[in-house]
């Protein structure tokens, strides 16, 4: 079946997924962000969904599911369209954080996607409050070598917190961090909060002495590996990478009920999935300070051996057997 990859981005991982299953890829000429207004997010609109090609039996979307669709509904286009749902949009859609029209648009559309693939459980949660009865396929993230065979070794006597945020901090949950770690600071004056970015503008960052910013750094590896914990309060982030990377490297890891990851956080401690809700955050934050540095080395153990799962040989075979399945269940 001849099958194309339509991006959104650069997301190595879902680059060597489209890779696995002979899809052509091909990058959206333009897309619709937040950050446009009402006129250029039509134009957008409409420049995207005409580029998408037309040669192909089946799309695999970057979660950009609209575009085929819609080029579909004006019998532009005879493709089968599978979204792989690896961002926040469907959490966005859910929570009405983007407006009416486009809420409605999306919601309506998803109706048009032959098949999902998820990342994880959460995925699929979010799903099936859109009541989707087309077929839904559960794969996983990998993480990259140079974390899985890190030999580092976090300072996890430390009272430092890491958070990577590339872009967006209300998906990623920066302002419940940054809540939280004013009531963490009252308790632990020596407590540091490191956030990495490369898009975040000033402005939407928090500024205060105890928290560092780290921009376009060539490798988060020893920053991370300076802290004793990792933090990410996400809004619907589906299984974000940064917290498999974490966890690889040994630092245990507080994230949110609305983070995908909660999955395999809460087989390791339970109490590290947390609301979101700043007090809830900083309790956990606290509660992971007052650990002996035994516990929390056996719980960084823990974490490494977890992660071991997500491998890349072992997460494309998955992808690539679960792919090969859907492509049965469509004909």
């Amino acid at each position: 079946m001849k099958k194309l990859m339509l991006f959104t981005g650069t997301n190595p991982i879902h680059r060597r997924f489209g890779e696995v299953i002979e899809a052509e890829p091909y990058l959206l000429i333009t897309r619709v962000t937040k950050s446009q207004s009402l006129p250029s997010k039509v134009m957008s609109l409409i420049r995207g969904v005409l580029s998408v090609p037309t040669k192909h039996k089946l799309i695999v979307c970057e979660s950009c599911y609209q575009y085929p669709a819609i080029k579909r509904r004006l019998f532009l286009l005879n493709s089968k369209i599978v979204n792989l749902n690896g961002g926040p949009m469907l959490y966005h859609v859910l929570s009405k954080r983007l407006s009416g029209m486009e809420q409605k648009i999306l919601t309506n559309l998803i109706d048009d996607v032959d098949a999902h693939i998820v990342y994880g459980a959460y995925g699929k949660e979010l799903l099936a409050r859109f009541d989707v009865k087309k077929p839904v396929y559960i794969v996983y993230p990998f993480v990259r070598d140079e974390f899985l065979n890190s030999d580092v070794k976090p300072a996890l006597a430390s009272h430092t917190i890491t958070i990577m945020a590339t872009s967006d901090p209300y998906n990623k949950g920066i302002d419940l961090l940054y809540e939280a770690m004013v009531f963490v600071h009252e308790e632990y004056p020596d407590a540091k909060l490191n956030i990495i970015t490369t898009k975040i503008p000033d402005e939407e960052l928090p500024d205060e002495d105890f928290i560092t910013i780290h921009r376009n750094v060539p490798s988060v590896i020893p920053i991370l590996a300076s802290s004793s914990l990792y933090i990410q309060p996400s809004r619907g982030d589906m299984f974000p990478s940064a917290c498999l990377e974490a966890m690889a490297l040994g630092i245990p890891t507080i994230v949110s009920t609305d983070n995908g990851v909660k999955e395999v956080v809460e087989k390791l401690d339970a109490k590290m999935v947390v609301r979101l809700e700043a007090e809830k955050l900083a309790n956990a934050i606290i509660a992971y300070f007052e650990k002996p540095l035994a516990e929390r080395e056996a719980l960084s153990l823990r974490c490494k051996e977890a992660i071991r799962f997500f491998n890349e040989r072992d997460m494309t075979w998955l992808f690539k057997v679960q792919f090969g399945s859907l492509e049965k269940q469509l004909g």
